[in-house]
């Protein structure tokens, strides 16, 4: 196959979105729209993962819209914060629909608060049939200086590198006790648990709204575990600790899927970004999302 690229403009509430449409030459009935983390992302090094990702997909038959939402990137308009682009992904969905008319199902594909701003959205919208998830953002205070010390400063106690810093003095010893203390203290706040269940669902907290989003949302998930990273290590803390983010989970409708071999943070390297692609492209051709 030959995948065309083609840059789209659509407008949200008065502002232009900029995307770039990945075309299958022979465009399956299922379209994917990419959503990225809401914060200054590079055009180079991790981010660039994306138009990769774009590109394998579009080349195994499923078209792909890859868009900057609203203040980020080349869009124009105010960014209001990952937690409130529920239109911004609704005119992105609508302008793959126009421009594939045919498309049957729509996948939501996000990483970090782009996966959080799926989980709130995905629900609200009969035209998502599917979601890839890959750890998702649901950070607090408490919950990430839990995260820091259990995963990253125990980590470094174990490191050989982090004793030869400290034997050479090239380890300020003092910062970094005193910023292991000022996480310790963090990690003492009140643990804040989710909400129940409520039908004032825009009243919700943003981590609240996305386990009820998730909760409701009645199509199939693709959850996809990084070994290594914080922000996913954080997301199985809250998990832990919830009945209901459990129960949600376990669902049948969600598939699994983890990578336990990983050296490095953000599926930088080339090998490790080919097989998180593969695994979600696998899993979307053996989905009737009918």
């Amino acid at each position: 196959m030959n995948p065309q690229e083609l840059p789209v403009l659509f407008p949200c509430e008065g502002s232009a979105q900029v995307g770039i449409f990945h075309l299958a030459e022979k465009p399956a009935k299922t379209g994917v729209v990419m959503v990225v983390a809401g914060g200054p992302q590079y055009r180079v090094g991790r981010a660039r993962q994306w138009v990769g990702f774009a590109k394998y997909l579009a080349n195994a038959g499923y078209p792909v819209l890859r868009f900057d939402y609203r203040g980020l990137g080349d869009s124009a308009g105010i960014f209001l914060g990952f937690e409130a682009i529920d239109t911004d992904i609704r005119s992105a969905i609508d302008a793959m629909k126009a421009k594939l008319p045919d498309i049957e199902n729509i996948i939501l594909w996000g990483e970090c608060s782009g996966a959080s701003s799926i989980m709130m959205y995905a629900w609200q919208d009969p035209r998502v049939k599917g979601m890839v998830i890959c750890n998702p953002w649901v950070s607090d205070e408490a919950t990430q200086a839990q995260t820091v010390i259990k995963y990253y400063y125990l980590r470094r106690l174990q490191e050989k590198s982090f004793w030869l810093k400290i034997i050479k003095g090239q380890l300020n010893i003092l910062n970094s006790i005193t910023s292991i203390l000022n996480l310790w203290q963090q990690s003492k706040l009140p643990k804040t648990t989710p909400q129940v269940s409520s039908p004032e669902y825009h009243t919700l907290r943003y981590q609240d709204k996305m386990l009820e989003g998730f909760s409701r949302f009645p199509g199939k998930v693709l959850f996809i575990k990084e070994a290594l990273s914080l922000t996913g290590k954080e997301f199985d803390m809250v998990v832990a600790a919830s009945g209901r983010w459990q129960k949600a989970l376990q669902r049948d409708t969600v598939t699994h899927t983890s990578d336990q071999v990983r050296k490095s943070d953000g599926y930088s390297l080339k090998a490790y970004s080919l097989r998180f692609v593969d695994d979600a492209l696998q899993w979307l051709t053996k989905q009737d999302f009918n």
